[in-house]
């Protein structure tokens, strides 16, 4: 039997917090050997044989973590809890697996006590402000608007480290929720400087080059982060986005049929689609894909209230049989997808049923 170990990740002062503190170096072995069940078994093995041993809770979450079992990993975290309270790194794992279900309130309530225990906390600090991003008006504390306090959170971590990529992500979401565009393209440089070969910051500088009106800019980034990663769905909808933006429409075309071959599931892709093909007056053609990225993606709908429709606008609303009854279709997640490439794509998974589990 391996012992517990505490290792570099357990300080609270970043890394991987699903590395640390504890992990029996028997469970690490089968786990780096690809033998999750073989873990989890041992894992439980160790919970029957030491109940009150907090490295033996801890191992088993991260075990269930790894295997996305995200509910049954928060109750093994939460047993840990009970044996210890005052351990800022165990409750950001908590955390992170509420994030995972989509639990922003507990998540937040996490790193809130992980703060507290260690003020200094860079990730706690990071994730909180996360949070607050997706917890809607209700996140701010004391009437304060929840972006703006996450931008205040963000900002004290990267006084510490500038170009700690966590934090300048969240500042990234922060800044362009908040409208910030200009901040937001200075934040996606800090990133590019940080990791060149991250497909994802480069997608950032064309996102913001595009809110920005700069589509060559746009492009240029785009293909960017093609070249950081040729199989990014993400990186060849930002190219047919800019190229829209340039009035190239057929090349968009191109670029958004290329990304739906790799990811038929984006409700932003199957949009830009829409309006380079209305752009072209394909109308048909447009609200066939409007359909698609109005099943995939509810928000999508909010484009039907945009002048960038207004070419098929009609077209949209005459199929649906009218605009009432595009709302009534929408609210009971009844519209049709109709494809035009590609095959429909799968729905999406059902969430699990919540566990209960509690901070």
């Amino acid at each position: 039997m391996g012992r517990w170990e505490r290792d570099s990740a357990g300080d609270g002062s970043g890394g991987d917090e699903h590395a640390g503190p504890y992990m029996d170096t028997d469970i690490q072995e089968l786990l780096d050997e690809g033998d999750v069940q073989g873990a989890l078994e041992m894992a439980n093995q160790n919970v029957l044989r030491s109940p009150r041993q907090l490295g033996a809770w801890i191992d088993k979450g991260d075990v269930l973590y790894d295997m996305g079992r995200y509910y049954e990993a928060s109750t093994a975290y939460g047993k840990a809890l009970e044996i210890d309270a005052e351990q800022p790194e165990l409750l950001v794992k908590k955390g992170v697996v509420h994030e995972m279900i989509g639990d922003y309130g507990s998540a937040f309530l996490c790193y809130s006590r992980a703060t507290r225990l260690e003020p200094e906390d860079a990730t706690a600090m990071t994730k909180k402000a996360h949070c607050l991003l997706h917890m809607g008006g209700g996140g701010g504390r004391n009437g304060k608007n929840p972006i703006g306090e996450s931008i205040e959170m963000i900002r004290k971590v990267l006084r510490t480290d500038e170009y700690d990529v966590d934090a300048l992500r969240v500042y990234y979401e922060a800044l362009d929720i908040a409208g910030l565009h200009e901040d937001a393209l200075e934040v996606a440089t800090r990133l590019l400087e940080a990791d060149s070969a991250d497909t994802e910051h480069w997608s950032y500088r064309s996102e913001q080059m595009h809110r920005l009106g700069r589509y060559e800019g746009a492009l240029s980034a785009a293909d960017g982060a093609i070249k950081a990663d040729p199989s990014s769905p993400a990186a060849r909808t930002s190219r047919g986005l800019a190229l829209a933006g340039l009035d190239r429409h057929a090349e968009a075309i191109e670029s958004f049929d290329d990304s739906i071959l790799l990811d038929p599931g984006s409700g932003r892709t199957w949009a830009g689609r829409a309006a380079s093909l209305a752009a072209l007056g394909r109308h048909d053609e447009a609200a066939d894909a409007m359909f698609v990225a109005i099943s995939v993606d509810p928000g999508s709908a909010t484009a039907l209230d945009d002048p960038i429709w207004k070419g098929m606008r009609e077209a949209i609303v005459k199929r649906l049989g009218g605009r009432s009854a595009v709302r009534r279709k929408m609210a009971a997640g009844r519209v049709s997808s109709i494809l035009r490439c590609g095959s429909p794509p799968p729905p999406p998974p059902s969430s699990p049923a919540a566990s209960g589990a509690s901070t």
